[in-house]
C-alpha cells in the first residue's frame, strides 16, 4: 500500500507539467483563441480517458486475469515517450509574456483576492473540480455495489467519458465560446455535470451510468477550457502564469481531498450520499459565478 501511495505522491509532484502547458497555450494564443486552445489541451486528456481506461481494463485480464503490473508497465511507457517529445520538439514561446514585476506568491495571492470577480471565479472552479473528483473517487466503489461489475466495466465507462470529452474539447468549445462567450459556457458546464450527478442518484443501471458520466464528461469539458481561458484574460499580464497555476494547485487539492472524502460518505453515510454533496457544490459553485458575473464582464470590457 506504501508502493501506491508513494506512486501517487510522485504523480502529483509530476502533474506540475500541465501548468507549463497551460501557460504556453496562453502566451502563443490571443483571447480570441485561447479557450480553443485550452479545449484543444483538453481533448489531449480525452484521447487519454478514452484510450487509457479501455487498455488498463483489458490488459488487466491477459493471461491469468489478475496482472495488473500490465497497466503499469504501459503508464511507464507512454509516460517515456511523452518525456522525450517534450524535450526535443518543445521551444519556447517568441511571443510570452514579459514579466513587468517579481511578486512573491503571497503578494499574488492578495492580488488575486482583491480583485473579487477573479477570487470567485477560482473559488467556483474548485469547487466544480471538488464536486467532480468526490463523484470520480466514488464511481468504483458504486459500480462494484450497484451494478456487481468489474475494471473492464470501469474502463468502459471512463472511455465514454473521454469519448465526450475528445467531442466536446477537441471540436465544439472553440465554436461555442465565439458564439456565447466564456461565462455563459462555464454555467452551461456547471449545469450538466449537476445532471449527470443526478442521474447517477436516480437512475441504477449500467446505461443510466452511462448518460450520466456523458453529461457530467461534458460538463467539465465545457468548463475547465472556458474556465482557463476567463481566468488567463482575467488575470493581471505578470500573474498569468501563477493564476492558472494556482488554478491547477486548486484543482490537485479538490483530487487530494475529494476521494477521500467521497469514500468516506460512502461508507458511513449511505451510497447516495457523496453524489448529495457533489451536487449541493455545484450549485454553491453555480450560484457564486452567477452572483459575480456581470461584475466580471464590466471588469473584463474595460481591460
Amino acid at each position: 500500500i506504501l508502493d501506491i501511495f508513494g506512486s501517487r505522491a510522485l504523480a502529483g509532484l509530476a502533474g506540475g507539467w500541465l501548468i507549463g502547458a497551460q501557460s504556453y497555450v496562453s502566451d502563443v494564443l490571443n483571447d480570441n483563441e485561447r479557450a480553443k486552445g485550452m479545449g484543444i489541451l483538453g481533448a489531449c486528456f480525452g484521447i487519454g480517458f478514452t484510450i487509457g481506461p479501455a487498455l488498463g481494463g483489458y490488459s488487466s485480464q491477459w493471461y491469468d486475469g489478475n496482472q495488473l503490473y500490465y497497466p503499469v508497465i504501459m503508464s511507464l511507457c507512454f509516460s517515456s515517450i511523452c518525456f522525450f517529445i517534450s524535450i526535443l520538439f518543445i521551444k519556447e514561446p517568441q511571443n510570452k509574456y514579459i514579466i513587468i514585476k517579481q511578486d512573491n506568491f503571497i503578494n499574488t495571492l492578495k492580488n488575486i483576492y482583491h480583485h473579487h470577480y477573479l477570487f470567485m471565479i477560482l473559488i467556483g472552479f474548485f469547487m466544480i473540480q471538488f464536486s467532480f473528483t468526490i463523484t470520480e473517487g466514488t464511481l468504483a466503489l458504486w459500480i462494484n455495489d450497484i451494478l456487481q461489475s468489474g475494471p473492464r466495466q470501469v474502463g468502459q465507462i471512463l472511455a465514454v467519458a473521454g469519448i465526450a470529452n475528445i467531442i466536446i474539447q477537441g471540436g465544439l468549445i472553440g465554436r461555442l465560446v465565439k458564439k456565447f462567450g466564456e461565462q455563459k459556457i462555464i454555467a452551461s458546464g456547471m449545469i450538466l455535470t449537476m445532471l449527470g450527478i443526478t442521474i447517477i442518484i436516480i437512475n441504477h443501471n449500467f446505461i443510466g451510468l452511462l448518460i450520466a458520466i456523458t453529461f457530467i464528461s461534458s460538463g467539465l469539458g465545457l468548463h475547465n477550457p472556458a474556465s482557463q481561458s476567463l481566468i488567463s484574460q482575467t488575470a493581471q499580464a505578470q500573474d498569468k502564469g501563477l493564476t492558472l497555476g494556482l488554478a491547477q494547485s486548486l484543482s490537485s487539492l479538490a483530487r487530494a481531498l475529494g476521494p477521500a472524502l467521497g469514500g468516506f460518505l460512502f461508507q458511513y453515510s449511505g451510497l447516495q450520499s457523496p453524489y448529495l454533496l457533489s451536487i449541493t457544490l455545484s450549485v454553491i459553485a453555480l450560484i457564486v459565478f452567477n452572483s459575480y458575473r456581470k461584475y466580471a464582464t464590466t471588469n473584463l470590457q474595460s481591460k
